[in-house]
């Protein structure tokens, strides 16, 4: 479980930026609070904790936001590992996502927060 911990709060580090100290007995709803990190920066942090390790979190689990990153952690070290032999179309679908996030849901919400009009 701690190689599972570590790398979540690397992932979420790299979202956040280094600077921030990522605690993890902090709760996924206490993480979002942040005024510099959003639930968006959070999602792009699991699809990159999810490609290191080959495991698909469910849906389900992103509503859960009163969980520690440690319980989170623990969790996700219980998941199944995706078979080999998928994970490089895995690693496309997931890193398909990770741009179309980026780009158009950032951007929009870049937009919108500017008061302008996303082309």
């Amino acid at each position: 479980m701690n190689k599972f911990l570590y790398s979540i709060l690397y992932f979420l580090r790299q979202e956040i930026g280094s600077d921030f100290p990522v605690n993890p007995d902090l709760t996924i709803r206490e993480i979002l609070s942040e005024e510099s990190f959003d639930e968006l920066d959070f999602i792009i942090a699991l699809i990159h904790f999810e490609m290191n390790h080959a495991i698909d979190i469910p849906d389900g689990w992103l509503e859960q936001k009163d969980i520690t990153l440690r319980e989170f952690a623990r969790r996700a070290s219980e998941l199944p590992e995706i078979e080999e032999s998928y994970i490089p179309e895995f690693h496309q679908i997931k890193t398909g996502l990770i741009s179309y996030l980026i780009t158009t849901v950032k951007n929009a919400q870049w937009h919108q927060s500017n008061n302008e009009i996303p082309n």
